[in-house]
């Protein structure tokens, strides 16, 4: 199976990432890699807000069931949005320290994510994925 992808295409730069880099996108890493790249587009784009975190909140606990040694992606993200859900329905105030402290803990957890993803996909035991898949 031949990927044509434009060279000016700037919305499958992450395709392209890992395409050139010879990963091969199984059902098992799927997930992980929409998941990040739902939660990238949270965290980068502009006027984006909690109620645009509702996938990658879905996303991460299904992350979070299948690898239980990493539940501390789904457990971080919704500690971060958790106060924000509770403002908005009344229940409590919205603080600026708790908006500096939700926005501290879904950036660490967004960085700690990516490395973990970057790697899983790209280094296995000292190689990388692309020498692995070349033999």
């Amino acid at each position: 199976m031949h990927i044509i992808i434009r060279n000016d295409s700037r919305k499958n730069r992450i395709v392209v990432l890992l395409v050139k880099k010879g990963v091969r996108i199984t059902n098992e890493r799927v997930l992980p890699i929409a998941l990040w790249i739902m939660f990238t587009c949270v965290m980068f784009l502009p006027a984006m807000h909690e109620r645009y975190t509702y996938m990658p909140e879905i996303l991460a606990c299904l992350y979070g069931i299948k690898h239980p040694k990493k539940i501390w992606l789904p457990i971080g993200l919704l500690v971060a949005v958790i106060p924000k859900y509770l403002w908005t329905f009344g229940v409590i105030a919205n603080p600026i320290w708790l908006q500096a402290a939700t926005s501290v803990i879904c950036v660490a957890t967004y960085l700690m994510f990516t490395v973990v993803l970057w790697k899983e996909l790209f280094v296995i035991t000292g190689e990388t994925a692309y020498d692995k898949n070349r033999e």
